[in-house]
């Protein structure tokens, strides 16, 4: 428990401490150096166990913490596992070790309570967690993915029965925006948390998943694109291999490339690093790579929407009065391949990447490939 539940339980009968807490040799609490029992992702913070090791060596402990029993124990002795206080149990057991002949700092002031299943433990221990003003570890995003995945492995029966034992991958294929909806619910109700970080919590633990689209940093997206241009002459651009200690490096004579991951960069990084390299050499042709660099939640449709706005955006930008005429800020447009098959997550349906063709007028169309391509052959 933590020290708002603690007075809040002193508050409603203030023979609470008498009633409940009482005093267990740490020999028989298991665990005491590792972090197994609780619902955390993070492990010990040994600041905050150093914090605790100052309070607990100059006023004692005063909030106990939480134990249950461990059932079939063979022995005579009861045998207890910790259910929240671990961070108090490490720093009991660090003054134990440094203060042998101080006989208070092998015990420890706890309440022992009953579970009638995992789900209720865990509930349990997100309440005592649950604190943002306190000196002691909150919750956090690692620890609500922990439960989150332990609900998809339907390890914590009674928690969510929607979710209960379903597949994540699963689900984050076949319907991504309605699956991360239900998880914002899930944590929203249980963490008690505002809607920003439920949702960042969510996609850090979506990102862990395989979903029906591929993503990239845009370094790996320009080495995925430099391979291409490599061993596809079809890419009609003009490739250049130089090699230096041991490593090749790839270029484009005579042409410069760009990365557009967001539709709101077109405005104003592609087109003001378009126009500083065609105003340092005229000549200089210019090509975007684009791609979607927010798959969390997204179907196909989601993406070939994207698409179609960052080439739409790229016309504007080429159409520009400010332009004199003739001239286009960008030159090609690749479309990097995201596309995964949707019975494993990891099969691509698009394999290469695909040039945008232009109309009569020069513009950049917006009609593309939406069943997958293979542009490696």
């Amino acid at each position: 428990m933590n020290k708002d539940q603690y007075y809040k339980s002193l508050a409603r009968d203030p023979q609470w401490t008498r009633k409940n807490v009482v005093l267990i040799n740490t020999d028989f609490v298991q665990g005491t150096d590792l972090v197994k029992s609780q619902i955390r992702q993070g492990d010990i913070i040994s600041s905050h166990v150093s914090d605790l090791i100052d309070s607990l060596f100059e006023r004692g402990q005063e909030i106990p913490i939480t134990v249950e029993v461990v059932e079939g124990d063979d022995s005579a002795q009861t045998v207890y596992r910790p259910v929240d206080g671990m961070h108090r149990l490490e720093a009991l057991e660090r003054l134990r070790e440094k203060y042998p002949d101080r006989s208070e700092f092998s015990l420890v002031r706890a309440e022992i309570r009953e579970f009638g299943d995992n789900a209720q433990r865990v509930l349990y221990q997100i309440e005592c967690n649950n604190h943002d003003t306190l000196p002691a570890k909150s919750n956090n995003a690692a620890d609500a993915a922990l439960v989150i995945d332990k609900v998809a492995r339907g390890v914590l029966p009674g928690l969510d029965k929607d979710l209960q034992g379903k597949s994540a991958e699963k689900l984050n294929r076949t319907n991504p925006a309605g699956y991360r909806a239900a998880l914002v619910k899930f944590v929203k109700a249980t963490f008690g948390w505002d809607t920003k970080p439920v949702e960042k919590t969510v996609d850090k633990f979506l990102k862990q998943l395989p979903g029906k689209l591929k993503n990239y940093t845009s370094d790996s997206l320009l080495k995925e694109f430099n391979k291409y241009a490599k061993e596809n002459a079809s890419s009609g651009l003009p490739v250049e291999i130089t090699r230096r200690g041991g490593k090749e490096k790839v270029t484009f004579t005579g042409t410069q490339v760009f990365k557009l991951g967001s539709t709101q960069h077109v405005f104003p990084n592609i087109t003001g690093n378009t126009f500083k390299a065609k105003t340092e050499d005229g000549d200089t042709s210019s090509v975007v790579i684009i791609w979607d660099n927010t798959t969390i939640g997204k179907d196909f449709s989601d993406i070939d929407a994207t698409r179609k706005q960052m080439i739409q955006r790229i016309n504007e930008a080429n159409a520009s009065a400010l332009l004199k005429r003739g001239c286009k800020l960008v030159d090609k447009v690749f479309i990097g391949p995201q596309k995964l098959d949707e019975a494993n997550g990891r099969e691509p349906i698009e394999r290469g990447f695909i040039e945008v063709a232009k109309n009569k007028k020069g513009k950049f169309m917006t009609s593309f490939p939406k069943c997958g391509w293979d542009t490696t052959r």
